[in-house]
């Protein structure tokens, strides 16, 4: 299996020994498969493709030329964590959210210009309760009681959520939350997220939906 930019290419190998005993093997990728994943990314001659071995896959990747030459540069960078390590944050800055995004987008470091439209939540505190609270700094400038679904989009992958203000009538002095409910733990495990990272919201933008005339807004997110 191989996982390129969000999307699952289930691939077919073939066992070829390399060894007159029999006791080690190669394993060929079809080329089929391959075709087919370089159509799907418009990969051209001449790109360079980056193979990332993770968990404790014994399999290591190698790409030869037509001539049956070897074309891979091999780089260990030492194991790898399947949940990433952030690097230590600053005592001052220890409350900053931000410190503790891990993203890989190449605009990242646009991220610490964006205030009213972002904010950040811990991908395990959503788990716990199985719903999102939207903090209430980020609802001064962008309330979100008046909608009743938002559309979550991470790279090729877009997922509705049903908004909905939680009141408290047990403790009417409670303050009410607005909360955002679905299947989180089939979309962090579609998006790839560690269960402790710390995602960002980012408000793109508000759409109206034409095919529904009770539900005519809705903001759409984007998640990282």
């Amino acid at each position: 299996m191989f996982r390129c930019e969000g999307d699952i290419f289930n691939v077919n190998v073939s066992r070829v020994n390399s060894d007159g005993d029999g006791l080690l093997a190669d394993y060929v990728l079809n080329q089929g498969n391959w075709n087919a994943l370089c159509e799907e990314k418009e990969l051209e001659f001449g790109d360079i493709v980056v193979f990332t071995k993770i968990r404790n896959n014994l399999i290591n990747v190698m790409g030869f030329i037509v001539d049956g030459s070897s074309n891979t540069n091999v780089q260990f960078l030492g194991v790898t964590r399947l949940n990433a390590v952030q690097p230590s944050v600053p005592y001052e800055d220890a409350k900053d959210d931000r410190m503790y995004h891990l993203c890989t987008w190449p605009g990242h470091r646009e991220h610490f210009q964006e205030r009213t439209l972002v904010f950040y939540k811990r991908f395990s505190e959503i788990l716990a309760f199985n719903r999102l609270s939207i903090p209430a700094k980020f609802q001064v400038e962008n309330p979100m009681h008046m909608y009743r679904k938002a559309l979550l989009k991470h790279h090729q992958l877009d997922l509705e959520f049903s908004v909905k203000m939680d009141r408290h009538h047990e403790n009417p002095a409670r303050t009410n939350h607005v909360n955002m409910y679905g299947d989180w733990a089939w979309f962090g495990q579609e998006c790839g997220f560690g269960y402790t990272k710390m995602l960002r919201f980012r408000l793109m933008w508000v759409v109206s939906d034409l095919e529904d005339e009770e539900e005519t807004r809705y903001p759409v997110f984007h998640v990282c």
